[in-house]
C-alpha cells in the first residue's frame, strides 16, 4: 500500500503513513475482512498484520496460512478492506463539510436580495475551495498489487526439519501491496498513471507538442532524471527545442545552474531566448523550479530501468509545473 499525500514535509509524510498503519489495523477493518473471507476474526488478526515499510511511503500486509490460497485470500481481503474505510472517511469528512455549509446558507439570511445571493455565491465557492483542499491534504489509499498463492513464500525445507514439519503441509505466506504504488521497476504508462495518478506522464516522441502549446508561457525548462545517465537526459533536448522552434521560441542550452535564470529581456519583460538545464534530479533543483512561474521541470524515466522506489524520494516535492518524461 502506498500512501498519498500532497503535504511535501517529510515530518508530515511520516505522520501520515503512521495515521494510515494504525486506520488499517483497525478492529473495524479487521471486522470488515473477516466478514469478506468468511475467516474468524480471531485467526485472521494472529494470521494476518499491516506494517509500514522502511523510509518510503508504502505500507505492506502480509498473512499466513497452510494454505497458500487461503493466505492470499486473507490478504487482499484486509486490503480491500483497508481502501475502503479510506474511502468512506473521506467522504463523511466531505458530508460533514457539505452539511455545515448547507447550515450557514440557511442561518441569517440577508434581506437585500441581490446581497443574499451573493453571500450565498461565496459560502458556495468557500465550500469548493475547501472540499479541494479536503481531498488534496487527505491520505487516500488504492489497491495495485494483489497478493497471489502463486507467488506465496513458505518456510524452508531445513526450518520445517528443525521443527518437525517436514511431514505436514507448508505455511503459505501472501503480500498484498496498497495505497498507490510498488516496488520494482517500472513497465508501462498505464501502470505509472495507476501508481500516481496525480502526476503528469507525456510520451517522449510527443514532447515537441507539449513544449510548443507551452511555449508562450515558459522560458526556463529543466530537463533531468530519476537516475538516468546524462546521455539519456540529454536526448530530451533535441524534441524540446523543436517545440519551442515550433512556437516562435529560440533555445539556449547550459548544465551551469548559477546561469540559469540569466536572460535576456524582450521589451515585455519576458527573455528572448527560452534556457534548457540539465541537471541531475535534487531537491534544491525542485524548490528553485517550485518558485519559478515561468519554468518547468521535465522528469526522465525509462520502463524496465527506473523503478518505483527511486522516483518515490522526490515525488512529493513535484508541483504542477512538473512533467514525467517517459523514453521509448
Amino acid at each position: 500500500m502506498r500512501v498519498q499525500t500532497s503535504n511535501p514535509d517529510p515530518q508530515a509524510v511520516a505522520d501520515a503513513v503512521q495515521s494510515a498503519m494504525l486506520e488499517a489495523s483497525s478492529r473495524d477493518v479487521f471486522e470488515s475482512a473477516a466478514q469478506k473471507t468468511g475467516a474468524d476474526m480471531t485467526t485472521l488478526r494472529e494470521n494476518a498484520e499491516v506494517t509500514a515499510v522502511v523510509k518510503t511511503t508504502f505500507l505492506s500486509i502480509k498473512a499466513t496460512d497452510r494454505d497458500a490460497e487461503t493466505a492470499a485470500r486473507m490478504a487482499n481481503g484486509l486490503a480491500d478492506a483497508a481502501v475502503e474505510a479510506s474511502n468512506a472517511r473521506i467522504n463523511d469528512e466531505l458530508t460533514e463539510l457539505t452539511r455545515t455549509t448547507g447550515v450557514l446558507i440557511k442561518q441569517q439570511p440577508l434581506t437585500e436580495p441581490d446581497a443574499e445571493q451573493q453571500r450565498v455565491a461565496r459560502l458556495g465557492g468557500q465550500l469548493a475551495d475547501h472540499q479541494g483542499t479536503l481531498l488534496m491534504q487527505s491520505r487516500r489509499l488504492s489497491l495495485l498489487q494483489a497478493a497471489e498463492a502463486a507467488g506465496a513464500e513458505g518456510p524452508s525445507t531445513a526450518l520445517l526439519g528443525a521443527m518437525g514439519l517436514l511431514g505436514g503441509v507448508l505455511a503459505g505466506g501472501a503480500l498484498a501491496l496498497v495505497f498507490g504504488g510498488r516496488r520494482g521497476q517500472m513497465t508501462s504508462m498505464t501502470e505509472m498513471r495507476r501508481v500516481y495518478p496525480d502526476l503528469e506522464f507525456v510520451p517522449a516522441r510527443e514532447l515537441p507538442t507539449v513544449i510548443s502549446m507551452e511555449a508562450r508561457d515558459i522560458d526556463r525548462v529543466v530537463l533531468t532524471g530519476v537516475r538516468a545517465p546524462a546521455g539519456a537526459v540529454r536526448g530530451l533536448v533535441e524534441p524540446v527545442a523543436a517545440g519551442f522552434h515550433a512556437g516562435g521560441r529560440e533555445v539556449a542550452v547550459t548544465d551551469d545552474l548559477a546561469a540559469f535564470g540569466r536572460d535576456s529581456m524582450n521589451g515585455n519583460g519576458r527573455p528572448r531566448t527560452a534556457t534548457l538545464l540539465q541537471t541531475p534530479l535534487t531537491s534544491a533543483i525542485l524548490k528553485r523550479a517550485a518558485r519559478d512561474e515561468n519554468a518547468m521541470v521535465l522528469v526522465l524515466v525509462r520502463p524496465h530501468k527506473t523503478r518505483f522506489e527511486w522516483l518515490d524520494e522526490h515525488v512529493n516535492q513535484f508541483g504542477d509545473r512538473v512533467c514525467v518524461v517517459v523514453d521509448g
